[in-house]
């Protein structure tokens, strides 16, 4: 799993990348990295073009009129397909998918943020008892599924955000696009991000000040935290980079608003 750290993999007998394909669950910033990668590499990318890039492998699906259904990819074609696979804190993550749901089915009727926590969830006919087990499902699939078949790298969402010259010079094997003033349309993206459709996001230096480990408890209630770190798989949090926060009594917890990310 070297490839969850986020080391660049290459699957044998790649000559070249005629392409890109953004992978990561509902609100783990894949429509932010497709609006740099788009704007700045001169290699394509279509928004679901090798599969819907919400898939959860082995699972594969493709959209219709906004909704996604099955698909069967062309596993050949990913050879030269560079695939990022984003991911993000599993606490914020939650905390987004408990305010907007997308494809994911909890038993629960209910809206409120606590009972789609404490809620088994279904997707795409795999059901999962929280959405801590979702979490862990999409982090041990990709280097599963993706790393034998394509160059896979792993981006977090968190150094995206915090400084996204690094994190897109990393990504040096890509042809750029030469044509276009890179440091005016990283600021412009940074200042103004939005979905490919429209929707906007957190601004840069908003997302920066909000989403940090210290304002987790914020969040989630003492018991609500307690809940979440016992479903969280302690060796993806580490391979990925992420800390297991603790419950603080000290600080009052509210939610604060919450943006798509």
């Amino acid at each position: 799993m070297s490839d969850m750290t986020g080391q660049p993999q290459r699957a044998a007998g790649i000559d070249s990348i005629t392409g890109f394909q953004v992978l990561g669950p509902f609100g783990s910033g894949t429509c932010l990295m497709f609006n740099y990668m788009q704007q700045l590499y001169a290699v394509p990318g279509s928004y679901d073009g090798c599969c819907w890039k919400h898939s959860l492998p082995p699972r594969y699906r493709t959209v219709v009129n906004r909704r996604s259904r099955p698909f069967k990819p062309d596993f050949d074609a990913w050879r030269t397909v560079q695939f990022i696979v984003m991911a993000r804190s599993p606490y914020y993550w939650i905390s987004s998918l408990l305010e907007r749901a997308y494809e994911v089915d909890f038993d629960t009727p209910s809206r409120k943020r606590r009972d789609r926590l404490f809620s088994a969830l279904s997707i795409h006919g795999r059901s999962f008892p929280h959405v801590m087990a979702l979490w862990n499902a999409y982090y041990r699939a990709y280097p599963r599924w993706l790393v034998p078949r394509a160059p896979v790298r792993t981006v977090r969402l968190e150094d995206l955000v915090a400084d996204p010259r690094r994190v897109l010079e990393g990504l040096g094997r890509l042809p750029r696009d030469e044509s276009v003033d890179r440091d005016a349309l990283i600021d412009r993206i940074d200042a103004t991000p939005a979905k490919v459709h429209g929707e906007a996001c957190v601004a840069g230096d908003e997302a920066r000040a909000r989403y940090t480990e210290a304002n987790v408890p914020r969040y989630f209630a003492p018991d609500e935290l307690e809940f979440i770190n016992d479903g969280l798989d302690p060796e993806l949090l580490r391979r990925l980079g992420y800390r297991r926060i603790e419950p603080d009594p000290s600080r009052i917890w509210t939610t604060p608003a919450i943006g798509a990310a």
